[in-house]
């Protein structure tokens, strides 16, 4: 083991020292590092003369989409020709499965905020993703956002009609369809 000298004490002080000026100059406003380069010098250009033409790119030219043949024939009249759906951007079925579990841990150490933004990450990168949406439902009850919560476990209900869930949440839009109207009568 290599032993602390005086010598290196005196190197590091003189090394924390001189960050220590260069941290005062940089908070007088000036820069710690170099002056830049300023590159070549273009030369002086006379007063009222343009700049050679050669210089100027001609303006960008407007695209038109024009129909195939075959799409102009497929298409109805007065219908606008669509291109295929772009396939979702955000599909990462590992990254919704991690925003899962972060979320469940978000949700049991209580802070539904942040567990309703992991669940709802999840269900965006997977569309598929049943428990994710399901749990949004019960953050959002958790946070008392009951019509947010009934539009979460609807959307389960249209989205996977028999999956693993589709009674507890079916029993849970009850809850909250009476829960609204209680809340309207009392307005």
């Amino acid at each position: 083991m290599e032993h602390y000298t005086g010598a290196m004490r005196r190197r590091n002080l003189a090394r924390g020292l001189g960050m220590a000026l260069l941290m005062a100059g940089a908070a007088a406003g000036q820069s710690i590092y170099p002056p830049a380069h300023p590159g070549p010098q273009l030369p002086a250009q006379k007063p009222g003369v343009q700049p050679a033409a050669a210089n100027k790119l001609p303006p960008p030219k407007a695209r038109s989409r024009s129909l195939s043949p075959t799409a102009r024939a497929n298409s109805l009249p007065g219908q606008q020709f669509r291109t295929a759906p772009r396939p979702n951007a955000d599909f990462n079925p590992t990254e919704s499965r991690h925003d899962l579990k972060v979320g469940n841990f978000y949700y049991n150490l209580g802070n539904y905020v942040g567990a309703l933004s992991r669940y709802r990450a999840a269900f965006r990168h997977d569309p598929h993703n049943a428990q994710g949406l399901y749990r949004c439902g019960q953050a959002a009850k958790k946070m008392k956002l009951w019509q947010a919560a009934r539009n979460y476990f609807q959307l389960y209900l249209k989205k996977f009609p028999r999956g693993r869930k589709w009674k507890a949440a079916g029993k849970q839009i009850r809850k909250l369809n009476r829960r609204l109207a209680r809340f309207r009568k009392h307005k």
